[in-house]
């Protein structure tokens, strides 16, 4: 008797999101060695916990595939965006990150929820909520972000330092 796997429509969803969470991990990796370079030393080791929390959420979803008896085909992961302008474009383009997966996990769920896959679909209700609150902590930022003159380098400096201590 050979173990059961998982129907391959799932798994092709899944490998979706494993490709989609390489790609925030290269991102906060790259946000995080610019914001070093650059001087914002407190953001630049915010976006490398960042970095880490997506590759241990693909590492989940690769880990989950395994233990249905899958091997998940590790995607290619295109070239990151690597320079950057400002801070607040970091940030902007973080919420339109996590914003997209967000409804990416959403949308796979919904179509996993339709197959009748309820393990499949309880075990991303842990990833929807890692979305929902990676949407809302970036929300904030913009939201405090209209609260400064963003092109005033002294204020972005300063708001650097109040939302990103250690």
């Amino acid at each position: 008797m050979k173990p059961f796997k998982l129907d391959q429509p799932v798994v092709k969803l899944l490998e979706k999101t494993i490709l989609e969470e390489y790609n925030a991990q290269y991102f906060y990796q790259a946000a995080a060695n610019w914001c070093s370079e650059i001087g914002y030393m407190n953001a630049g080791k915010f976006f490398l916990a960042e970095s880490n929390d997506e590759l241990t959420h693909s590492q989940g979803l690769q880990e989950y595939l395994v233990s249905w008896n899958v091997v998940p085909m590790l995607p290619n992961i295109p070239k990151p965006q690597c320079e950057f302008k400002t801070l607040p474009e970091i940030l902007e383009n973080a919420y339109k990150m996590e914003y997209d997966l967000y409804e990416i996990y959403e949308e796979i769920s919904n179509e996993i929820f339709k197959m009748g896959d309820a393990c499949t679909f309880d075990f991303l209700k842990k990833y929807r909520e890692i979305q929902r609150l990676a949407v809302a902590e970036y929300s904030d930022f913009l939201n405090k972000l209209e609260l400064i003159d963003v092109n005033n380098k002294l204020s972005v400096y300063l708001f650097e330092k109040e939302e990103f201590e250690n």
